[in-house]
């Protein structure tokens, strides 16, 4: 397992949101038609020594342009074809929380 210094986390890619749908209430609205410009979202495995505000099972919600990309067999022995990326802290624009209705 790859432990991240300083104020990088390590994060596992989740699906895109499909139009329309929105997992914590506002609309997030790209200008962008590239695919890389997306708004992603990634469930954290690791966060370096001086991340205070995401922990490790936090879903982030960050610009797609942001962090380095990660070879997954570094990451772990699971060859599963999941994209990993190496994301700063202050890259990450909102922590995805469940909502109880």
């Amino acid at each position: 397992m790859i432990k991240p210094l300083r104020k990088n986390v390590l994060v596992k890619l989740l699906p895109l949101y499909s139009s329309g749908e929105d997992a914590f209430g506002p609309i997030l609205i790209d200008q962008k038609k590239h695919w890389d410009h997306k708004i992603r979202r990634a469930r954290v495995l690791a966060t370096g020594p001086a991340v205070r505000e995401i922990s490790s099972n936090d879903v982030v919600v960050f610009p797609g342009t942001a962090g380095r990309w990660v070879d997954p067999p570094a990451v772990s022995c699971e060859q599963d074809h999941s994209d990993f990326r190496c994301v700063e802290e202050e890259e990450c624009l909102a922590l995805e929380v469940a909502s109880y209705g």
